[in-house]
């Protein structure tokens, strides 16, 4: 697949990595708030990590796919950890959210393209190295950011 980029990028894409169905904590649903992040292999990273914790298969972990414009005039909130995660919350019910993206792809393709982008993810076996993975997880190009979104598009599935 020739995969076309335009001249100049910016992060415009965000990304949200979860499992199927879950609507969000408690306190995101009653916040409400939204956490995504600019970094799709963080969002795998996120996905993987909620897989291990809720004890899911491979077939529920997602990442949800959505253009930061869906999201114009939608506040956003601070998470002590943004930095790490590359991470943005929005002022937003995870149900609502989910039904403003384009839809979601599962983790297995979204680290499938990833490797095929010839990057890396870092092994994370359980979740207690979770917040080492993030913190090693280096920073993605627009140029990659954009390739991933456009490569994810064949396997996305509607929310």
């Amino acid at each position: 697949m020739v995969v076309q980029m335009s001249k100049r990028t910016t992060k415009k894409y965000l990304f949200r990595g979860s499992t199927i169905n879950w609507p969000g904590s408690v306190s995101s649903q009653s916040l409400p708030r939204t956490s995504v992040t600019t970094n799709p292999i963080k969002a795998i990273l996120f996905a993987l990590c909620c897989g291990y914790t809720n004890g899911y298969k491979s077939d529920k972990q997602i990442i949800y796919i959505i253009e930061r414009s869906k999201l114009k005039g939608i506040s956003t909130g601070k998470n002590w950890l943004a930095k790490v995660e590359e991470e943005i919350a929005f002022e937003i019910k995870p149900s609502d959210y989910i039904s403003l993206c384009e839809g979601y792809i599962f983790a297995e393709d979204a680290i499938n393209i990833i490797l095929s982008m010839r990057l890396t993810i870092p092994a994370i076996i359980d979740d207690s190295l979770f917040l080492d993975a993030l913190k090693n997880t280096p920073a993605m190009s627009n140029v990659n950011i954009e390739q991933f979104y456009l490569l994810a598009q064949p396997f996305l599935n509607k929310p």
